[in-house]
């Protein structure tokens, strides 16, 4: 066939790493197959539960950590599918990827966009793909003690993602245990949905950690809304900043008379956190235009007719969530981070900031 080539290439690699994008979101049985033979896998933000964070073979989304960078520098062969290997997710683009490197993606114009490519094939990932894992025998690459240089990668990831969330890890743990197995997770583009809420919080299967592609904020309750109605049954958790809400203040009228099943958790540190961040990181602190004059939300929320919570001692995230998502139909939890504790996040990491 017309990839015989690069599958010899494959079978001849004895650590290869496939790297998900949102193109391979239909490829979780496929992807599954491959890591069961030994394939390293990491994802893209967006393609998070493809494979499950469970899976031995899986290093989850943690591009940026020295341990899981680690780990990759030693994989000799790259299979890229359906990924735009993002400038936020390689340390804008400086990431070492193993060669031999392979792309598959259904656009021709994705050829070695960011990556040059020793070969790359217009396909669909998961007709690709499954042909693929329908090629593999038992276990083709790795041993137990990859296995375990993998895991031990992940182990050191969490627990760098966790020290620099802080008080608020405690917030991910308490939506973990009070949201069910099959509930999901929609995120605005805020400081948290970045931090914790796309890379600590757990991915069991494809589109269970929703977010926007695009920068932009503010898509956040809509988006929820819009995902209530589409899964009735599910319960999902809105994760919104305060200055993304203020953009589309008014749907939160639309939650209450939709009575879409959807625990609103805003996030509410007085303003624009990433900005602050940056501001902090990249102009020496000088702080301009990202402080918000914005309502009580809870109060807000309560006169619109819906049940909510206001939490500013961490050590109510269980109790509360518990609360909220055991509720069925809307409510609104709203986060005081001013008197529980900032977030450290100025964006991804990067060596410059132009």
């Amino acid at each position: 066939m017309w990839w015989t080539h690069w599958w010899t290439q494959l079978k001849q690699a004895k650590l290869p790493l496939l790297w998900l994008g949102g193109g391979a979101l239909g490829c979780a049985e496929a992807v599954k197959k491959l890591a069961d033979a030994g394939m390293t896998v990491i994802s893209s933000t967006h393609a998070r539960g493809v494979l499950p964070d469970s899976h031995r073979a899986s290093l989850r989304a943690f591009h940026n950590s020295p341990s899981v960078e680690a780990v990759m520098s030693g994989c000799d062969f790259t299979l890229v599918a359906g990924s735009r290997l993002r400038s936020n997710e390689t340390r804008s683009w400086t990431l070492e990827l193993p060669h031999p490197r392979v792309q598959i993606d259904i656009d021709p114009a994705a050829a070695s966009r960011n990556y040059l490519m020793d070969n790359t094939l217009i396909a669909d990932c998961p007709a690709l793909l499954t042909a693929l894992a329908e090629r593999v025998q038992g276990r083709e690459w790795g041993n137990a003690q990859w296995d375990a240089l993998v895991r031990g990668a992940v182990v050191k990831a969490e627990q760098g993602l966790r020290e620099q969330c802080g008080e608020y890890a405690k917030l991910n743990d308490a939506i973990d245990q009070a949201l069910p197995e099959d509930g999901l997770l929609v995120r605005d583009i805020t400081v948290s949905g970045s931090l914790w809420g796309s890379r600590l919080f757990r991915a069991n299967g494809p589109l269970m950690n929703i977010h926007s592609l695009a920068g932009a904020i503010g898509m956040g309750l809509p988006m929820a809304i819009g995902t209530a109605i589409a899964n009735p049954q599910r319960k999902v958790v809105g994760l919104v900043g305060d200055g993304g809400l203020s953009l589309n203040l008014g749907e939160l009228a639309t939650l209450a008379q939709e009575k879409a099943n959807v625990t609103l958790l805003i996030m509410n540190d007085g303003g624009y956190g990433v900005m602050r961040g940056i501001q902090d990181k990249y102009f020496g602190g000088r702080q301009y235009y990202n402080e918000l004059h914005t309502p009580d939300f809870t109060l807000l929320a309560q006169a619109i007719g819906l049940q909510a919570w206001s939490v500013d001692r961490a050590e109510d995230f269980a109790a509360v969530m518990t609360e909220a998502l055991a509720m069925p139909g809307p409510s609104v939890v709203e986060v005081k981070m001013g008197q529980i504790g900032a977030l450290k996040f100025a964006g991804p990491p990067q060596k410059t900031l132009y």
